[in-house]
């Protein structure tokens, strides 16, 4: 049986300025959407020797999706790619960038650090709200929005196996589609 290749598409960030708000974002209930509950991390093994080695990476079921992914970054979600995520948008044009990374630390936007008080207004649950005081860095770069494509191939010995994809350290809202489809939300 043939691999499939599967495209991935990740969108970060604040999210949708002129496009209806997904309601995820200003739910303070809601922390996931399709995502398992918080467990010890596990990791099946294909054999006692992978197990007893207790190598997560080098498990027969691990594939690292770290590595050059397509990367689209704006700073404001009115300037974002709608439809990047529909397997037929042609992305050829896009930058590259490693992942895991901090876009911030590889040019895209500016780094938010502080060690007291906060870098954006607040006006919680609201994640889009018109600024009143411009003294914050991020009303600068109006809530920046990066768009993450890739395309990999899922082992033809994973056939009729569940498969989870973990995501350790993506900063702020993001979403996921595979092949097109919206399958999750963090």
């Amino acid at each position: 049986m043939a691999s499939r290749v599967v495209t991935a598409g990740l969108i970060c960030g604040q999210l949708w300025a002129h496009a209806p708000l997904p309601p995820e974002l200003e739910d303070p209930e809601c922390l996931g959407i399709n995502k398992e509950p918080a467990h010890a991390t596990l990791m099946p093994y294909g054999s006692l020797k992978e197990a007893l080695a207790a190598k997560r990476q080098a498990s027969a079921f691990s594939l690292s999706l770290n590595g050059m992914w397509k990367f689209n970054w704006v700073p404001h979600p009115s300037q974002r790619p709608v439809d990047f995520y529909k397997t037929d948008f042609d992305v050829r044009g896009w930058k590259e960038i490693p992942a895991p990374s901090c876009w911030q630390l590889l040019g895209y936007g500016t780094p938010y650090y502080r060690n007291n008080g906060y870098t954006f207004h607040r006006d919680w649950p609201r994640v889009l709200t018109e600024p009143r005081d411009t003294r914050y860095t991020s009303m600068i770069e109006r809530d920046p929005v990066a768009s993450y494509r890739r395309e990999f191939d899922v082992p033809a010995s994973w056939a009729g196996r569940r498969s989870f994809l973990s995501f350790e350290g993506v900063d702020s809202a993001f979403f996921l589609w595979i092949n097109g489809q919206k399958v999750g939300y963090n």
